[in-house]
C-alpha cells in the first residue's frame, strides 16, 4: 500500500523536526512494516508491506494511519467533513434496494444524485490519487477512489439512466452461467461462488470487487446511483479467488470492514461531490441492512497490565495511549476497570485483554521496556521408568538387532484384519478417518503386515518393529463420565527373508530382549493358536510362568496377500508391561571374574523323537548336567523324512581346577544317559 504524507498532513500536525525517515522508523517499530519511503519535491510516499496490515482493516486508509501517528506523537487528530446524516435524507421513490444474500451483505446504502457534470478532477485530487498509486479518470470516479484511500471504504457509482426507471438494485448470488463485463473490459463467467449487484434482469457489478462496464459512469452521465455497502469478507475472498481478480476494493473488504464505515464513506463522498461538482443534488438516500451493532467491552485492570507487560507503566500513560487510539477507558483514581473497543477495531482485531496489552506495549515502545531476569521455581523432572524402559527396548531392537522402527496410526485396516483373522476390534470410533478404519487396533499385527507389503518390493530382507498401544475390552480408567478402554502397550516385530532362517533370527532377537530385561525361566511352548501363523512354528512365550507373547512363521496364504509368496516372514508380539515385569529400575548387567581355568568343549549329536522341540531338549540337557556345564547351544538341526537330528556344543569349566578328560566323559555320559531314557538315539 502507498501512503501519501500530504494526505496524512490534512488530519494531523506533525511535530517540527520529524522527517519522513523518522515516520518510517516510528511506524515500523510500532505498527506496520514500512518497506521504503520515496521523498519527492512536493510529497513523500511510504510503501507499506501489505502482509503487516492483514489483521488491521482500519489501517487500509490514510485516516487510519493518521490516527496511529497522532497516538505515537501525541498530537490531535482532525476530523474530516461529512455531508448531513443518512437518516435526514428523504428516501428516493425511484430506487429500490433488495438484499437477497442474507449475512453476505449486512448493509447497502444507495444515494440518487442528479445534476452531475462529468469533468476532470481538480489538481489536488489528481495529485493525491497519483501519490496513492491510482490513476485519475474523472471527477466522479476520482471521488469514489479518493474516499477509498482516505477512509478505507470502497464505493461505486452507477449511471442512473442506465439502470432504468425506476431503478432496482438486487444483491444476490450469481446464477451459474451468468456473464458480466467488468470495468476492465473482461467478460467474466459467474457461478454461485460470486455475489453480484444486479438490476431486474442481469448482474451489473461483482459485489465488493469491481463494477460492470455497461452501467459505469460515462462522459454524458447526468445522474448517478452511488453505492456504499458492506460485504462479507470470506465471500469477497472466495469470489476474488474464483475470478482471479484482486482489486483495491476486494483487498479492503477481505479484511472485514465494519458496517458503520459504509455510512462514513457515503457521507464523505457526498461532501466531496457537494464541493467539487457544482449543481449536483442529492435526491435521496436509501439505507438497507440487518446488522447488529454491539459494543465490545473488555474487562481489564492495571495489575493485569503490569503482570503481562512485565513492567509498571503509569496509569495516566496507559489511558492516554488507549484513548489516543480511539478506545473508551472506564477508570477511577485507583484503577482501570474496563475498555470499550471502537467500532473500527471491533471486527476481530481486538477481542481479548491480551490484545489491549499489545496495543499498550507497542505504543509505549518496545525499546522502552527494560529486560528483566526471569524468575520461576524449577522442579526436578519426575523420573519415569516406563519411558526409560521403552527407550532401552528400542535401542536393543534398532541398534543391537538391526531392526527399523515403524510408526502406524492406532486404527486397523478391516481388509487386513480379515486376512489375518484377528477380527474387527473391540472399540469402534465415532468419527473414523475412513469406513475401512472404523475400529481401534487390538493387536499390532495388521498394521505391521501392511508395512511388510509396502516394503517387500524394495528389499530382499529386512526387519521391522513397533512399540504402541492396543485397545481392548475392559475399563482402564474414567475420564469424566466416560470409560476409557484397556490400552496395554505391546511390542511387535517382523523379519523377512528368503528362507526359514528368519525364524531363527527373530527368536534370537526375542532372546536378546529377554536377556536385556533380566527375564528368567523362559519357555517356548507350542500352539499359540494364531490363525495367520503356520501351526508347526507358532509358539507361546512364557517368562517365570506367565505368558508374555507369541511368535511364529506367517502362513503361506497370508504371505500371498502380502505379495511375498516366495519369501519367509517371521512375526512376534510381546506384552510390554509383562515384559518389564513391574520393575521400577533396570538393574545393571552382572559381571563375573574371568575364569582362571580353561573351558573344555564337547559336541554330541542325536536323533530326536517326534513331537519334542528344541526348548525341551535344552531343559533335559541342562537338568542332567552338573554345575560344571557352563553353556549349551545348538549348532546343527537336520530334518528329513520325518526324522530330526540335532547337534549341541557343551562347554564345561570349573572355577577351582582344570577339568580332566575323565571328568568330562563322566559329565557327557550322564547327559547322554538321560537323553536315551527319553527315547533319543545318540549318533
Amino acid at each position: 500500500m502507498r501512503l501519501s504524507l500530504n494526505i496524512i498532513k490534512k488530519y494531523i500536525d506533525i511535530p517540527r523536526g520529524i522527517t519522513p525517515e523518522d515516520i518510517k522508523q516510528s511506524l515500523s517499530r510500532s505498527t506496520v512494516e514500512v518497506e521504503s519511503v520515496e521523498v519527492g519535491e512536493s510529497d513523500a510516499v511510504f510503501h507499506i508491506d501489505n502482509k503487516s496490515l492483514t489483521n488491521r482493516p482500519d489501517l487500509w486508509s490514510h485516516y487510519g494511519m493518521a490516527r496511529e501517528l497522532a497516538a505515537l506523537y501525541g498530537c490531535d487528530l482532525k476530523p474530516f467533513s461529512l455531508y448531513g446524516n443518512i437518516g435526514d435524507f428523504s428516501v428516493p421513490g425511484d430506487l429500490s434496494i433488495e438484499l437477497k444474500a442474507g449475512d453476505l451483505c449486512p448493509r447497502y446504502i444507495g444515494a440518487v444524485i442528479d445534476g452531475i457534470t462529468v469533468a476532470e478532477s481538480p489538481q489536488w485530487l489528481r495529485e493525491a490519487l497519483v501519490s496513492a498509486g491510482i490513476a485519475p479518470i474523472n471527477n466522479i470516479v476520482d471521488i469514489t477512489n479518493y474516499v477509498l484511500v482516505e477512509v478505507g471504504q470502497p464505493l461505486h457509482a452507477f449511471d442512473a439512466d442506465l439502470l432504468g426507471k425506476p431503478s432496482r438494485i438486487v444483491v444476490r448470488k450469481a446464477k451459474k452461467g451468468e456473464v458480466v463485463t467488468t470495468l476492465d473490459g473482461v467478460s467474466r463467467k459467474l457461478d454461485d461462488n460470486v455475489l453480484v449487484v444486479a438490476d431486474s434482469v442481469k448482474p451489473i457489478a461483482v459485489a465488493g470487487i469491481m463494477g460492470g462496464a455497461e452501467t459505469g459512469v460515462q462522459d454524458g452521465t447526468h445522474a448517478i446511483v452511488l453505492e456504499s455497502a458492506n460485504f462479507s469478507a470470506p465471500q469477497v475472498r472466495r469470489a476474488s479467488q474464483f475470478l482471479n481478480l484482486k482489486t483495491e476494493s476486494s483487498i479492503r473488504f477481505e479484511k472485514a470492514l465494519h458496517p458503520w464505515l459504509a455510512e462514513i464513506g457515503m457521507r464523505r463522498a457526498l461532501q466531496l461531490i457537494h464541493e467539487l461538482v457544482p449543481g449536483a443534488r442529492v435526491l435521496g438516500v436509501r439505507d438497507e441492512g440487518h446488522f447488529i451493532d454491539k459494543e465490545r467491552v473488555i474487562d481489564i485492570d492495571h495489575r493485569f497490565i503490569t503482570r503481562k507487560i512485565g513492567q509498571h507503566i503509569d496509569q495516566k500513560r496507559i489511558i492516554s495511549i488507549l484513548e489516543g487510539l480511539g478506545f473508551l477507558v472506564s477508570s477511577n483514581q485507583d484503577d482501570i476497570s474496563s475498555v470499550t473497543v471502537p467500532w473500527w477495531r471491533s471486527t476481530g482485531d481486538i477481542t481479548i485483554p491480551e490484545d489491549l496489552i499489545e496495543e499498550i506495549a507497542r505504543m509505549y515502545g518496545y525499546d522502552n521496556l527494560k529486560p528483566q531476569e526471569q524468575r520461576s521455581l524449577l522442579r526436578a523432572a519426575h523420573y519415569q521408568i516406563e519411558f526409560e524402559m521403552e527407550k532401552r527396548l528400542k535401542e536393543v531392537l534398532a541398534l543391537g538387532c538391526g531392526m527399523h522402527e515403524v510408526l502406524n496410526y492406532p486404527w486397523s485396516d478391516a481388509a487386513m484384519n480379515k486376512v489375518l483373522g484377528t477380527g474387527d476390534g473391540d472399540w469402534a470410533m465415532v468419527n473414523p478417518p475412513a469406513p475401512e478404519y472404523a475400529y481401534l487396533q487390538t493387536t499390532l499385527a495388521p498394521n505391521i503386515m501392511k508395512n511388510v507389503r509396502d516394503n517387500v518390493r524394495f528389499f530382499d530382507s529386512f526387519a521391522l518393529f513397533e512399540c504402541a498401544r492396543v485397545f481392548r475390552q475392559g475399563v482402564q480408567e474414567f475420564h469424566g463420565k466416560d470409560e476409557l478402554p484397556l490400552q496395554p502397550k505391546m511390542v511387535a516385530g517382523v523379519a523377512v527373508g528368503r528362507d526359514k532362517k528368519v525364524f531363527a533370527r527373530l527368536k534370537g532377537i526375542i532372546e536378546e530382549i529377554l536377556s536385556v530385561f533380566r527375564c528368567e525361566h523362559i519357555e517356548y511352548l507350542p500352539d499359540a493358536q494364531k490363525s495367520f501363523l503356520e501351526p508347526e512354528s507358532d509358539m507361546r512365550i512364557k517368562v517365570s510362568g506367565s505368558e508374555i507373547g507369541y511368535m511364529g512363521l506367517v502362513d503361506q496364504g497370508v504371505r500371498n496377500t502380502l505379495d511375498c509368496s516366495k519369501k519367509q516372514v517371521a512375526f512376534f508380539e510381546l506384552d510390554y508391561v509383562a515384559l518389564i515385569g513391574g520393575r521400577t529400575f533396570l538393574a545393571p548387567q552382572p559381571f563375573s571374574p574371568i575364569p582362571k581355568y580353561p573351558p573344555i568343549l564337547r559336541d554330541i549329536s542325536y536323533f530326536v523323537p517326534n513331537g519334542v522341540n528344541a526348548d525341551s531338549v535344552q531343559k533335559m540337557i541342562l537338568g542332567a548336567a552338573s554345575g560344571k556345564l557352563r553353556r549349551h547351544e545348538f549348532f546343527d538341526i537336520y530334518v528329513k523324512d520325518g526324522n530330526k537330528s540335532m547337534s549341541s556344543h557343551l562347554v564345561f569349566q570349573s572355577d577351582e581346577t582344570t577339568l580332566t578328560d575323565k571328568e568330562i566323559d563322566l559329565e557327557v555320559g550322564e547327559i547322554t544317559e538321560v537323553l536315551q531314557k527319553k527315547g533319543f538315539k545318540i549318533r
